[in-house]
């Protein structure tokens, strides 16, 4: 299967390889562009601690969503659109997600990180799960998935205000 790579500069948000010499993220995924990322073996060339680097950050995030979010790794699938097998595969090292995933996991994190501050694990799930009055109704983890994680990091944001309404 054939790689295709480009730079991009999400690094703030998650950390990424970059290629001898440059100054921004290569991030390298099948030409399919599927969500499930392709095999470690498919970005060979990329310097082996740079592989070992991003595959272990992809695995960390994925833990501590499950350990601080409640979150299970059928969850994880469904919110990214893969199955639990190539999840499981993320969290082994074999496989990465492809960028967009990588930042879907990145805001994710973020916000189950600060939910973390105020809630157990479980509660986190269940609020990231339920209708949100703040978010018209919707559940924070459709939004998050529908490319409003800044709707819901204003709800945090008065949360730790202490404005909540």
């Amino acid at each position: 299967m054939k790689t295709k790579c480009y730079n991009t500069d999400i690094s703030n948000v998650f950390p990424l390889p970059t290629a001898k010499g440059a100054t921004t993220p290569l991030n390298c995924s099948s030409e399919s562009g599927s969500p499930g990322g392709t095999s470690v073996a498919a970005r060979s060339h990329l310097q082996p601690e740079t592989l070992i680097a991003m595959t272990a950050a992809v695995a960390r995030y994925i833990n501590e969503l499950q350990d601080s979010g409640g979150l299970k790794g059928t969850d994880i699938a469904n919110f990214t659109d893969v199955s639990s097998a190539t999840v499981h595969r993320w969290k082994a090292g074999t496989h990465v997600p492809h960028p967009s995933t990588q930042l879907l996991l990145a805001q994710l994190h973020y916000i189950v990180s600060r939910l973390d501050d105020y809630y157990s694990s479980d509660e986190v799930r269940l609020w990231l799960y339920a209708p949100h009055p703040q978010l018209e109704g919707r559940r924070a983890i459709d939004s998050i998935v529908g490319g409003h994680a800044a709707d819901v990091i204003a709800i945090l944001d008065r949360l730790d205000a202490e404005v909540y309404l």
